[in-house]
């Protein structure tokens, strides 16, 4: 008897994890790529990496293969990985905001509003309520895998923090500035006793970990996409010439797009404080020095000048974009007034509230940006300031106002 329960516990221990590896391995090397269909009009829209998407047993070198498989970044292992070209998009979906990956086919949730100790547990308690509820209208929400969670992992860290000591997180912007470490479904074997601790990736260090539940960590939940949803189309057309503005104009042109502009002594004539500001719908593209917007049709970058410049200077830098064929495109320009409003957001995104004005899909470095449209008199440019939440003109040349000159960058669109 005693030798038979020495045979079943060494099969437990040694033996079964490492079936459940190959049978994961065997299943998931069957179908790694995938076809995004609109069911809509039965084409086919993209091609993704499916990664696995049901929980598995792995052992360190399993862990470290993933790195190798996929290239993904990590701090301590792989810094040389060039991390997953994750293509994002943020949409609100009957009232709840997701990431919607279209490299990966894979729908997250745009934040973490849970931190828990015990994955055991409180996070399978969690996981039914959301599915309970039908998150973004979806029932079928899980912990991800660890190679989905990889997927997120930076190789840089980002600016979500602009006043972080560390610089930030290795992880999108586009997420929410909360997340620092999440659970995932996958358990890790560790060397003899082969004790099973639950697998963590974390953002703040960009490494991966194997944890005990009693240390507390966010939980992002995601699900798998046989149908993305549909991009949209444009659906409003702005001005994209420049044009002499009053700030009677600025006033008729907030109003009718609904741009936020924020309430100050100095635009008393023009303000529109309580608008709720324009419905984008971003996409990172081109390793994420892009930002495509597909309620505009505008293609934005993603950060723009590494320092202030004045007017004439932006006008060169412009040039240069074009002649440098930035992006493989040669059609760069400043955006006109409305164009550049069309990315303020109605309350401050950065930390408690306050500064930028602009989705975190942007760098927050380009505070205050040009425009190309004008006040009648033909001395005055119009920036849009992302630093105050609103717009305001300001002379062209750095002679009548130097200290302005200092904050003003370029973030070009075409």
């Amino acid at each position: 008897m005693l030798n038979q329960l020495k045979i079943q516990k060494a099969f437990l221990y040694y033996i079964a994890p490492v079936l459940v590896v190959i049978l994961t391995m065997s299943v998931s090397s069957s179908q790694e790529y995938s076809t995004i269909v609109d069911s809509k009009n039965k084409k086919e829209a993209s091609t993704f990496l499916r990664f696995r998407s049901y929980p598995t047993i792995l052992n360190y070198t399993e862990v470290e293969s993933l790195f190798i498989k996929y290239d993904f970044f990590n701090s301590y292992k792989n810094q040389n990985g060039r991390g997953f070209p994750n293509q994002f998009e943020v949409q609100i979906i009957m009232g709840d905001k997701v990431t919607i990956d279209y490299a990966s086919g894979l729908i997250w949730q745009q934040s973490s509003p849970y931190h828990m100790r015990s994955i055991s547990c409180f996070v399978k308690g969690i996981v039914k309520e959301v599915n309970r509820k039908g998150y973004a209208g979806y029932y079928d929400w899980r912990l991800p895998t660890l190679e989905e969670a990889m997927s997120l992992v930076e190789p840089k860290r980002s600016k979500r923090h602009y006043n972080d000591n560390n610089g930030g997180y290795y992880i999108d912007s586009i997420f929410d500035r909360e997340i620092g470490a999440i659970w995932t479904s996958d358990l890790y074997s560790s060397r003899p006793p082969f004790e099973f601790r639950n697998l963590v990736v974390s953002f703040i260090t960009g490494e991966w970990s194997s944890e005990y539940c009693t240390d507390p960590h966010d939980v992002l939940l995601v699900r798998s996409n046989q149908t993305l949803p549909d991009k949209k189309q444009a659906q409003i057309i702005l001005r994209s010439t420049p044009q002499a503005l009053s700030e009677n104009d600025v006033k008729k042109m907030l109003e009718k797009y609904g741009f936020y502009c924020g309430e100050y002594i100095w635009n008393e004539s023009y303000r529109n404080p309580y608008d709720r500001g324009y419905n984008n719908q971003f996409l990172k593209k081109w390793n994420g020095q892009l930002v495509y917007d597909y309620s505009s049709g505008l293609t934005w970058q993603q950060s723009g000048s590494s320092k202030p410049m004045s007017f004439e200077e932006a006008k060169e830098w412009i040039a240069t974009l074009n002649r440098d064929g930035y992006a493989g495109y040669n059609d760069w320009r400043l955006p006109t007034l409305e164009e550049a409003m069309s990315l303020m957001e109605p309350s401050g995104q950065g930390i408690l509230g306050y500064f930028p004005y602009i989705d975190l899909v942007f760098d927050e470095e380009q505070r205050n940006i040009w425009t190309s449209d004008f006040e009648p008199s033909g001395l005055r440019a119009w920036v849009a300031s992302y630093y105050a939440g609103c717009c305001f003109h300001t002379f062209f040349s750095s002679y009548f106002m130097p200290e302005l000159m200092n904050d003003v960058y370029v973030r070009a669109v075409r």
